[in-house]
């Protein structure tokens, strides 16, 4: 059985929502595009598209596209080992525990803490995760 401990966290220049990613910070797992504006209801877009992954506004990147390249990265950083660790963002981090839980939506990614931690469980084609960060 393989361990994924997966955590969000991203090196930032600061503590603001809006502080931007340091180098270190830009080379880990990028966070999920919703749309390149300023949205006022971004909240209800990021809804909308937990409900249909295929949802994408014309400047953005959908939740399956996400999904999809967050669990190519997680798969290939923990071929071949035991144990892995992947630091990524909020959002992806929640879609990728989508991937291994169809469950998991919105409300989840709402409860997430920063930094938060979880660990995935790939045993064959069983899948499972466990929040690790209390």
């Amino acid at each position: 059985m393989r361990e994924i401990v997966l955590v969000r966290h991203a090196a930032a220049s600061g503590q603001q929502a809006e502080a931007p990613l340091t180098a270190e910070g830009r080379q880990r797992l990028v966070e999920r595009v919703l749309s390149a504006r300023g949205l006022p209801d971004w909240r209800d877009h990021l809804r909308r598209s937990f409900d249909d992954l295929d949802y994408r506004l014309d400047d953005g990147e959908s939740a399956r596209a996400a999904q999809e390249r967050g669990v190519a990265a997680l798969l290939a950083a923990s071929a071949g080992i035991d144990r892995s660790v992947v630091v990524t963002r909020g959002n992806l981090l929640a879609l990728i525990l989508r991937w291994v839980d169809e469950k998991v939506g919105y409300e989840h990614w709402a409860q997430l803490s920063n930094p938060d931690v979880f660990v995935v469980q790939l045993d064959g084609v069983q899948r499972s995760f466990r929040r690790a960060w209390t």
